[in-house]
């Protein structure tokens, strides 16, 4: 959720804040996530519903983590230019 909050912010420019930080935080919490599931899986003695839903939860945020570190690189803006990524120059 939060990194999708970041993804439109960039697109819409609704706030002017740095969206860095929080869509750092969401690919940390999908990480984690995904973590979680794989240990799930690795486990011996679980139900097979669990390891299956699990499977299908490593699916879906490895797919979310995917589009979140490519969006960028294709984003379109409705006038046809391709969005910016910020820059920062160091002095």
């Amino acid at each position: 959720m939060l990194s999708i909050l970041a993804l439109l912010n960039g697109h819409f420019n609704v706030l002017d804040a740095p969206m860095g930080p929080l869509n750092g935080t969401g690919m940390l919490l999908q990480l984690f996530g995904l973590s979680l599931a794989v240990m799930v899986i690795r486990q011996r003695k679980l139900d097979p519903i669990i390891k299956e839903r699990a499977k299908k939860m490593v699916l879906v945020l490895t797919v979310g983590l995917l589009v979140f570190l490519l969006f960028p690189l294709f984003a379109i803006l409705p006038d046809g230019r391709y969005l910016q990524i910020p820059t920062y120059e160091l002095d």
